[in-house]
């Protein structure tokens, strides 16, 4: 596994969810992105390791990781919609991949992917889509954090 990411090395974050035209169309996409964007960024800011952590473009010369986020798949499955139909909201998927990049030199430091999909014995209590991006941006930002293996 290649990772070289080094919190210390790069005091700012920018995290940008993108995806491929066609699941930009899928339903769900955008509440799904904003909320996997949100709950990463909240991860990464509570962890104390950068500076700052932002969506916007950086200051000119700023030492900054770009962290680019894409979902690779989803099914979304609407907190709501499990409660009142329970199984037959159907099932909850959501792939995402994680590239880290130094956005000075363009170099690609590291490359991660998570995914989650309910499963229908677990009926009402399955995780809805929201569930699964909060724990999918957990993953990821803990991995982001930690930073070398050793």
């Amino acid at each position: 596994e290649q990772w070289q990411v080094e919190a210390s090395q790069h005091p700012e974050v920018r995290v940008r969810v993108e995806s491929d035209p066609a699941m930009r169309k899928v339903e769900g996409y955008e509440e799904t992105a904003a909320e996997l964007l949100q709950y990463f960024t909240d991860n990464l800011r509570a962890s104390g390791k950068f500076a700052r952590v932002t969506t916007d473009a950086p200051a000119p010369g700023t030492k900054v990781y770009e962290v680019r986020l894409a979902i690779t798949s989803l099914n979304y499955v609407h907190g709501a919609g499990r409660a009142m139909v329970g199984i037959l909201a159907g099932r909850a998927v959501l792939g995402v991949e994680m590239a880290v990049t130094d956005l000075e030199t363009g170099k690609e430091l590291g490359r991660m992917s998570a995914s989650h999909a309910s499963h229908h014995g677990q009926g009402v209590f399955s995780p809805t889509t929201s569930r699964q991006a909060e724990a999918i941006a957990k993953q990821l930002s803990e991995r982001l954090v930690a930073g070398p293996r050793r």
